[in-house]
């Protein structure tokens, strides 16, 4: 797994999420004393050494989740590809099997990751650029349209990049509505965004916009294309790393 992409997806569970990992393996099952982290490829937990199985690195385990946020346990097969020690506890780091992906397990963690704000999307394929058009909301008696660049999206936001003549036409807005076509997706998504930072970057201008859920018609429609787009991407990725 890429270094950087695991530091950007990486989510340490609050308190808040009760997020527990029970391993199991041909010796038992144990609970986790502790989850570290958790993506959707993979996870981190710590045990008590003493009860741990003495999992080594390519020992296949099965996760069992549970938490508040997920309507029932999930289950995951992992294999061990890090394992360190330091007392009294026994530190391991799982990756997902690929081929989990292809079940309801993204759909189960993307609810938890969804709560969290934490789900962050890779920036669309070089081969498939999509295009985010803002608009001022129409409270905001504006009619100024500008075009940029979509550069990731989540659950709560997305990140776009426009030149900074186009941002212009947006300087001292914070409302718009967005527009935006997904691959695979049979309509266009519209969306009423807040503007909640903006960096200059040579001649361009990002915008980080955080989707306003109660100005948005068929929000949690729109919410689940989102979501299937973003598990996409991560499939993608996945295969990516394992044909490399």
């Amino acid at each position: 797994m890429n270094d950087e992409r695991r530091h950007v997806y990486r989510v340490a569970p609050g308190d808040e999420d009760g997020l527990q990992v029970t391993l199991h393996t041909e010796a038992g099952e144990v609970s986790g004393d502790e989850i570290v982290d958790v993506t959707i490829e993979g996870a981190g937990a710590r045990f008590e050494s003493g009860g741990t199985p003495a999992l080594v690195v390519g020992d296949a385990a099965t996760l069992r989740f549970n938490s508040p946020a997920l309507n029932e346990p999930v289950e995951v097969s992992a294999i061990v590809v890090a394992r360190k020690e330091v007392e009294p506890h026994r530190h391991y780091s799982f990756r997902f099997e690929g081929h989990e992906l292809e079940r309801a397990l993204p759909r189960e963690f993307y609810r938890l990751f969804n709560r969290r704000g934490a789900y962050r999307a890779a920036e669309p394929s070089d081969s498939s650029p999509i295009q985010v058009t803002m608009k001022v909301a129409a409270e905001a008696d504006g009619e100024q349209v500008a075009s940029a660049k979509l550069k990731n999206i989540s659950a709560t936001g997305l990140g776009a990049l426009a030149d900074a003549d186009t941002a212009s036409r947006l300087e001292g807005i914070t409302l718009v509505e967005i527009s935006l076509q997904l691959p695979d997706v049979p309509r266009t998504l519209r969306l009423a965004a807040w503007i909640r930072n903006q960096e200059t970057t040579d001649d361009n201008v990002y915008y980080g916009l955080m989707f306003d859920s109660k100005r948005t018609e068929d929000f949690l429609e729109q919410l689940e294309e989102i979501g299937d787009y973003v598990m996409c991407r991560y499939r993608e990725s996945v295969a990516d790393r394992i044909a490399d």
